[in-house]
């Protein structure tokens, strides 16, 4: 029988940190400046936006042989995820006396002026050198798709990571000592008994500050706490927690970590579909589905910068239910289900099904999504998705719509069309779908698909867009999709 403990491991540059008595909402920022005094890591907007505070986070590799990293907004990942994984800052970096290339292409090419967004900028770019050490123009800027720099533009910045992927052998970070501390810092998978004689799921941090935050390592274990404790704040990737933590100072009395739930974060694959669990992320959902469905991983590769959809889950994204969330026009489009979980039942439900108003749903008391269904496009079924921001990337959709047909007889058949920004959630235009069900492209009007909008929706100007440039681009990307081709998938 494992002890329950109080106390948060993680390795950080070949030592085990042990952490204790830390307000389980204290933030990986917070804790890095004010207790460990790293103030290489920066906060600038405390949302995830500029990405001052990146940092990497790691998790043995499958083999059990190296650490895999991600970067990670710390402004908004709370301390006691860090649990049992290993932590690199812009101090890491420094190894035998010298400086990373990166950092030494940064300063030789003058890519830093303020600085303040430096280490940030280093860390996203020094991850992408550990799997990618000779990258295109395009893997350099989506890399720093999350950081901002507002003096020195990213030319410079650009140069430098060119100039130090010259010294690749010297780009890889010296962390093999990591590999043993992490098996030592794992913790054991079967629960932990309370003195009670409660089942409390395996590891339990307990705090000096606040209440409780459990790390169960089973989906039975989850349902189980949700029961007892039904009003339990879920985190997964925490990027929406963390937000609340930060800007609404919000301290939920009980956190229910899913991160190292093992069921939660597989993918199943079959000739039908892909059942996505709970915990995976958006980033391994861009890479599962960008063969097939190209414009849906665009959409995901939009919707926020790496340390975003490196942490944030789809399942996240559809829980949440944003009026602008953007996965969910492209699921609905494809007919994805969702697994609901309430103790030991299932049921399935049917995404554009799944919403009953702003921000609400037809989940019950205590459950929760399990996983997400999502179907493979079939041989002759087109699939076309599209998202309109103020900014191209990581920003939030003024809309963002997608749809599957297939042809027959050179007419539209099988139409599903999905919006977001439109309704109060995301859903299909189903007015619209019965225009186009049916016919050739050229016998649609334009006319009919303006008059299908104004007669299915409530005209709303917002911060993102006017209700007319709105209901204007939604007429358009339809016709879009019915007169391009360029999305076409068929099965392997």
């Amino acid at each position: 029988m494992s002890e329950v403990t109080n106390t948060v491991r993680f390795v950080l540059d070949g030592q085990i940190v042990e952490v204790k008595g830390e307000r389980r909402t204290t933030t990986v920022l917070d804790y890095l400046r004010e207790d460990l005094r790293r103030t290489g890591t920066k906060e600038g907007c405390a949302e995830g936006d500029c990405g001052a505070c990146v940092v990497m986070v790691g998790e043995l590799n499958e083999a059990q042989t190296g650490v895999d990293y991600v970067t990670v907004n710390s402004c908004l990942q709370l301390l006691p995820t860090l649990d049992g994984k290993s932590l690199k800052t812009v101090e890491s970096l420094k190894a035998d006396g010298h400086m990373h290339p990166i950092q030494e292409a940064m300063k030789d090419c003058h890519a830093s002026q303020c600085g303040f967004c430096t280490p940030g900028i280093v860390m996203s770019l020094v991850n992408m050198t550990q799997t990618n050490p000779s990258p295109t123009r395009l893997d350099i800027t989506d890399a720093l798709s999350g950081n901002l720099c507002r003096c020195t533009g990213y030319k410079p910045i650009i140069d430098a990571t060119y100039k130090a992927c010259e010294h690749k052998n010297a780009l890889h970070l010296k962390d093999q000592g990591d590999v043993s501390l992490l098996k030592e810092i794992k913790r054991a998978d079967q629960p932990t008994l309370s003195l009670e004689g409660e089942i409390i799921v395996q590891p339990v941090v307990r705090t000096k500050k606040g209440n409780e935050f459990v790390s169960p390592s089973s989906v039975v274990e989850v349902a189980e706490y949700l029961i007892k404790h039904p009003n339990a704040t879920l985190v997964a990737g925490s990027s929406e927690v963390g937000l609340q933590v930060n800007k609404e100072f919000r301290r939920p009395d009980h956190i229910l970590y899913l991160g190292h739930v093992k069921e939660l974060k597989e993918v199943q694959t079959t000739s039908a579909f892909w059942r996505v669990g709970a915990v995976v992320s958006l980033e391994e959902v861009l890479h599962l589905v960008k063969a097939e469905l190209p414009d849906f991983a665009e959409v995901l590769r939009r919707f926020g910068s790496p340390p975003i959809r490196f942490t944030a889950t789809l399942a996240g994204n559809i829980a949440n239910g944003s009026p602008i969330g953007d996965s969910m026009p492209c699921l609905m489009a494809l007919n994805a289900q969702l697994i609901l979980r309430h103790g030991a039942k299932t049921r399935r439900v049917a995404l554009d099904a799944f919403y009953t108003g702003l921000k609400k749903n037809v989940m019950q008391t205590s459950e929760f999504i399990e996983a997400i269904e999502i179907p493979r496009p079939q041989a002759g079924q087109f699939f076309a998705a599209h998202k309109i921001s103020k900014r191209f990337e990581q920003d939030i959709s003024a809309t963002c719509a997608a749809i599957t047909y297939v042809k027959k007889n050179d007419k539209l058949s099988q139409v599903r069309l999905a919006f977001n920004g439109l309704s109060p959630s995301p859903a299909r235009a189903l007015a619209i779908e019965k225009i186009l069900e049916g016919k050739r492209v050229e016998e649609v009007l334009a006319a009919e698909i303006d008059q299908a909008i104004a007669q299915s929706y409530n005209a709303r100007d917002g911060l993102r867009a006017t209700w007319a440039y709105r209901s204007l681009v939604a007429r358009n990307l339809v016709l879009k999709f019915i007169n391009t081709e360029m999305s076409e998938v068929t099965a392997a």
